[in-house]
């Protein structure tokens, strides 16, 4: 995505500062909850358990491509 940025050159780097942060910290919330996710599993069984680890994979997957979204932003 190539959008000129109207705004003073220090406006416009805080901006792609805290795009990158953000993309930083989203990251590190898609892994933890996919770490969290894999140390739940064994021994959980049954379809809401099945459901629920789809639906945590599906958030996870989401962060991450948001994350990866912003950081090309930045």
């Amino acid at each position: 995505m190539n959008h000129p940025l109207l705004g003073d050159p220090a406006s416009v780097s805080a901006l792609g500062a805290t795009l990158r942060r953000t993309a930083l910290e989203l990251t590190a919330h898609a892994d933890r909850v996919r770490a969290t996710l894999d140390d739940a599993s064994p021994g959980w069984t049954g379809p809401r358990a099945v459901a629920t680890r789809q639906r945590v994979d599906r958030v996870a997957a989401s962060a991450a491509a948001s994350a990866a979204t912003l950081d090309e932003c930045a």
